[in-house]
């Protein structure tokens, strides 16, 4: 598999995963007989890590994994997505399965 594929595979992923992914994870979005290795994988987590330089978003590698999260600068206009408005009453539902 090319790097560009395999790179907005994971790019895809890691934004669909909304938290870290471990390499094992990631390699379990293959099929057995198309997976890449681990040294792909990490090249092409080092390409979109290059992409995102001068970007509001970077890719970072936590404990468990990697993960793809706002730059520290931006938070201040970013957090007020989750700030509670005065007079806003907001009641969600959990429907368990």
């Amino acid at each position: 598999m090319d790097n560009e594929k395999l790179k907005s595979i994971l790019e895809a992923a890691l934004l669909a995963a909304g938290g870290s992914l471990s390499l094992d994870r990631m390699l379990d979005l293959f099929e057995e007989d198309s997976s890449p290795e681990k040294k792909q994988l990490r090249e092409a987590l080092q390409m979109l890590s290059d992409e995102y330089e001068g970007r509001g978003m970077q890719l970072t590698e936590t404990g468990s994994g990697w993960r793809i999260q706002v730059r520290a600068q931006y938070a201040e206009w970013v957090s007020r997505l989750w700030e509670e408005k005065p007079g806003v009453l907001w009641i969600g539902t959990y429907h368990g399965g």
